[in-house]
C-alpha cells in the first residue's frame, strides 16, 4: 500500500505492485486544504490526516 496525500484535500491510496489506484478517501467535503501528513497504524483500521 501507497498513501499520498493531495491538494485538494484527499488520500488516494495505491496498490504498491501495480501502482493501480486503490481508493480515493475524502473527510470533510466543504473543507479543500492540502493534505500535509498522513498517519496510519497497520494493524487497526484507524488512520489521520493533517493540514495547515
Amino acid at each position: 500500500m501507497i498513501a499520498a496525500g493531495c491538494g485538494d484535500g484527499c488520500i488516494k491510496v495505491y496498490h504498491s505492485a501495480s501502482g493501480r489506484l486503490k481508493k480515493t478517501l475524502t473527510i470533510g467535503v466543504s473543507q479543500k486544504f492540502p493534505t500535509t501528513s498522513l498517519a496510519f497504524r497497520p494493524q487497526s483500521t484507524e488512520s489521520g490526516k493533517g493540514a495547515e
